[in-house]
């Protein structure tokens, strides 16, 4: 008796297996498969796009930082105290040389 139901249950599994509803049942679960692969994917590409923004923004105001330190130094009060200390005058006419 109990040889018939394990061949009963085989028979079952075989009759899932060769019924129309199994290639529909297997392409639902692999294009749930998918479409969960393809959001996590998403979500670690954002992920990796906000790191480079925030490094981007950090680079920006580096770079505006470093324009007004440049500005500073470049300013006219600081190139006049600097030729002083260097005992620099300003170029007359016979100094400038043109190329043509």
């Amino acid at each position: 008796m109990a040889v018939r139901r394990k061949l009963k249950k085989e028979t079952n599994l075989n009759k899932f297996l060769r019924s129309k509803a199994f290639p529909i049942t297997v392409s639902f679960c692999l294009l749930g498969f998918c479409f969960v692969l393809t959001r996590m994917k998403r979500i670690e590409q954002d992920y990796a796009y906000n790191d480079i923004r925030k490094n981007l923004l950090e680079v920006s105001g580096k770079i505006k930082e470093l324009r007004a330190e440049k500005a500073e130094l470049l300013s006219i009060k600081n190139l006049r105290e600097i030729a002083k200390n260097y005992k620099l005058k300003e170029p007359d006419h016979n100094h400038i040389i043109l190329i043509p």
